[in-house]
C-alpha cells in the first residue's frame, strides 16, 4: 500500500511532511523526485530512504507496492508529471500540503481535481489529507483555513491542521531534524497533525 505526499506546486513543505510522517509511523521512505530532497533530508535525520530515478523502475515499483500489504511512503515530484500521477493514482492515501497564498490554493484545487478523477476511475477508496503549511496570523490565512475546514466537513478531504510560519520548520531540512526532534511550538503542531493521521484506516 502506498501513502504519497504530493502537490501540484513546489515549495509547499511536501518533503518536510513526508520525512516527519515516515519517521513517526516508521514507514519506509521512497524519493521519486529527481531533486532528491527527501533522500538528503532523510540521510541528515538518520532515516532510511530509497531514491528511485529510473522511470521504468518507478512504475514497476509503484504497481508492486499498490497491491502489497506493506505500507511505503512515497515523496512525489511536484506537478503533474507521470511519476506523480501514477504514485498519487495508485495510493491508498495522498497527503497534500498547501500554503495560504493564492497560487498555492489554486494549485491545491488542481491537485484535488486530479485526485477526484483517480477516485472516479479505478481507485474509489483513495483517501486525501490536506495540511496548511506556512500559515501566518493574517486574515488571508484564517480565511483559507476556514475554507479548508468547510470542505473537510463536506467530505472532500480530511483537513489535518496547520503548521505556522516558524523558524523550526524552515530549519528542519538544513538541520536534519524532524519537527518532533526540534521541539517547541512547531513540534506540537506537527504532533497534532500526525495523530490526526490515525483517522485514516491505512495508518491506524
Amino acid at each position: 500500500m502506498i501513502v504519497s505526499t504530493w502537490t501540484d506546486k513546489g515549495g509547499t513543505g511536501k518533503t518536510t511532511l513526508a520525512v516527519n510522517v515516515a519517521s513517526y509511523f516508521k514507514l519506509p521512505l521512497v524519493d521519486l523526485d529527481p531533486q532528491g530532497d527527501a533522500n538528503r533530508f532523510a540521510q541528515r535525520a538518520g532515516l532510511d530512504c530509497r531514491l528511485i530515478d529510473d522511470d521504468l523502475e518507478v512504475r514497476s515499483f509503484l504497481v508492486e507496492k499498490a497491491t502489497s500489504k506493506d505500507i511505503v511512503l512515497v515523496d512525489c515530484p511536484p506537478g503533474q508529471g507521470p511519476r506523480s500521477l501514477v504514485a498519487a493514482g495508485l495510493a491508498s492515501l495522498v497527503l497534500v500540503p498547501t500554503k495560504p497564498g493564492e497560487q498555492d490554493v489554486i494549485a491545491l484545487g488542481r491537485a484535488l481535481t486530479v485526485l477526484g478523477k483517480a477516485k472516479a476511475s479505478g481507485n474509489p477508496d483513495l483517501e486525501i489529507g490536506v495540511v496548511l503549511n506556512g500559515a501566518k496570523e493574517t486574515t488571508r490565512s484564517s480565511m483559507v483555513e476556514e475554507a479548508l475546514r468547510q470542505e473537510s466537513d463536506r467530505g472532500a478531504f480530511l483537513y489535518l491542521g496547520r503548521l505556522d510560519h516558524r523558524t523550526a520548520v524552515e530549519n528542519a531540512y538544513p538541520d536534519g531534524k524532524t519537527l518532533l526532534q526540534a521541539g517547541g511550538a512547531a513540534a506540537n503542531e506537527m504532533r497534532s497533525i500526525l495523530e490526526k493521521l490515525r483517522t485514516f484506516k491505512i495508518l491506524r
